[in-house]
């Protein structure tokens, strides 16, 4: 849908704006400049989140991330260099946390969209902390 607007630079000589309201079509599986070249070009934050959430997939997810990562790599060694039963959010909570903060956007990742190998460290990680609680426990 497109709108038009008149508005005027100097008085009484109106100019016309063409504001077009819809997100353009992108290809199917599109690259992830492609997506945040069309999200950059959206006027408002609700229409570039929009245009996000439209495109979003694991790379586009990995490269927020990436762009954040040192600040990240920090939170999780100061929650996970604690003792078991002091940490009080786990890997994911972590990590969902964090781009919900930084990117006002609740994306819920999962272990399992983080890769095999990360997905395989998480699991050890969980079994190692129920033995520390299973062992505290008797």
């Amino acid at each position: 849908m497109t709108t038009t607007t008149t508005t005027s630079k100097k008085p009484g000589r109106p100019r016309k704006v063409k504001v077009d309201t819809q997100i353009k079509e992108l290809p199917r599986n599109p690259l992830a400049f492609e997506v945040l070249d069309l999200a950059s070009k959206q006027r408002s934050v609700s229409k570039k989140i929009e245009v996000l959430q439209k495109y979003q997939d694991l790379s586009l997810k990995m490269l927020f991330i990436w762009n954040f990562y040192e600040e990240l790599i920090n939170i999780f060694n100061i929650e996970l260099s604690k003792p078991f039963d002091n940490q009080m959010f786990t890997p994911t909570q972590i990590l969902n946390d964090y781009i919900k903060k930084k990117l006002n956007e609740d994306l819920k990742i999962t272990p399992h969209e983080l890769g095999i190998e990360l997905n395989n460290s998480l699991i050890l990680w969980g079994i190692e902390k129920a033995k520390f609680f299973n062992d505290k426990s008797t």
